[in-house]
């Protein structure tokens, strides 16, 4: 079952129909990411003492990186489904790429950076572990409101004996998306990501605290888990495929065999440099 807005939660707990469809539930998860991350990344910060980095200004460069994440997040996708009608596209309510908000949001919070000459890595090292909770969190948005990120049609045979029904296959009712799925459902993939979005979060903070010396390695790690988390996901989610050498991949596998590349590279740079 889908819960378009907090009012369909509402409705569904209490049984009070406000006959209001207000507050939408995927945007405000997005919103409870951003500041929940924003609070912890500013507790680490105070603790961390960064030279330069105040709690107001960090604050700032956060919000400014948002927006522009959300409009990259926004224009990637217009770009991969054109052949939709861009007006449509550009307008809809749904249909944001993760990887457009981290282009875009990075490249708003290095120029952000960069006006006040704080050093970028060691920014990006603080909040890098963060930024894997907010995409949890977010994430979680995308699984209650049914925002038509799920995944392909189920393989029921497939399924082990010991996992419940609902972590392999859901039909999304009542999705925000306004479509049917026909038994036996499609995987939630959304469920996938945040589960593999926290597991991240914990090693990133542990990578923090044990290559806290080691200027852009957490960065690096970040990279890396979000470009494998994406990429496995991606395999059993509807998305366009290109031919690449051969290989019938995604848009967004390509992109993470980018983004896997630059945290590798990052990685050795900062142990070289530790």
């Amino acid at each position: 079952m889908s819960y378009p807005y907090l009012e369909s939660v509402l409705l569904d707990l209490t049984g009070i129909d406000t006959g209001t469809q207000f507050i939408p539930m995927f945007g405000l998860l997005v919103i409870s990411a951003l500041l929940i991350s924003l609070h912890f990344g500013k507790k680490k910060l105070a603790e961390v003492n960064m030279k330069g980095l105040d709690g107001e200004y960090f604050e700032t460069t956060i919000f400014y990186a948002f927006v522009g994440g959300l409009l990259g997040a926004k224009l990637l996708h217009v770009f991969e489904f054109r052949q939709y009608g861009i007006a449509e596209q550009l307008f809809s309510r749904g249909g944001f790429s993760i990887y457009g908000g981290l282009i875009l949001g990075f490249i708003t919070a290095i120029f952000m950076l960069k006006r006040k000459k704080i050093a970028i890595l060691p920014t990006t090292d603080i909040a890098a572990p963060y930024l894997m909770l907010a995409y949890g969190i977010g994430r979680i948005g995308c699984q209650i409101s049914g925002d038509g990120d799920w995944g392909q049609k189920v393989n029921m045979a497939a399924k082990p004996g010991w996992l419940p029904d609902w972590f392999w296959t859901q039909t999304y009712e009542n999705n925000v998306a306004g479509q049917i799925i026909a038994e036996p459902g499609v995987y939630p993939t959304p469920l996938y990501e945040t589960l593999l979005a926290f597991v991240s979060f914990f090693i990133l903070r542990a990578c923090f605290k044990y290559k806290a010396s080691a200027i852009g390695f957490t960065f690096a790690v970040y990279l890396i888990l979000s470009a494998v988390n994406r990429f496995v996901v991606e395999f059993i989610r509807i998305n366009p495929r290109y031919d690449v050498l051969g290989f019938e991949l995604s848009q967004s596998q390509i992109i993470s065999l980018v983004v896997l590349s630059a945290g590798i590279f990052f990685a050795i740079k900062s142990f070289k440099h530790k």
